[in-house]
């Protein structure tokens, strides 16, 4: 049977112990994406009236943008912060090419969410307008 010295000096090595090995930092979290912080906010300050499928698009491209283009840290900073009335200026900061882009992905985009005429919407040929009579 172990005496209370002895289970007091065991209790003391192990913890001893496990402070010596367990001192290990756990390792640090990834820095968060400034790119998506700043996408968010570039929806959050659309116009009130603007649809939420379009804040979305906007998200989206605005990340994609912020990422395969490599925008620059003070022009993610710039928009993070941006107001309706400031972000322009800070989409000025862009390169032509970083602009060009996105613009590019935004008509893309918008693209895709047109609704173009199937052949069973189109107008059957020969079939006249009901407004082509000029009233």
């Amino acid at each position: 049977m172990m005496s209370w010295i002895s289970r007091s000096a065991l209790f003391v090595v192990a913890v001893a112990g496990v402070g010596c090995g367990g001192s290990q930092k756990p390792a640090a979290a990834p820095a968060a994406n400034p790119c998506v912080a700043m996408a968010a906010h570039a929806g959050a300050i659309g116009p009130a009236e603007m649809p939420a499928e379009q804040r979305a698009l906007l998200e989206r491209v605005a990340l994609e943008s912020c990422e395969g283009d490599a925008w620059a840290p003070a022009v993610i900073e710039c928009m993070t912060g941006a107001t309706a009335d400031t972000a322009e200026a800070c989409m000025k900061q862009l390169t032509e090419a970083q602009q060009q882009s996105m613009t590019k992905r935004l008509a893309e985009e918008l693209d895709k969410g047109m609704s173009h005429p199937t052949d069973e919407e189109a107008p059957a040929p020969g079939a006249t307008d009901p407004c082509a009579g000029g009233e």
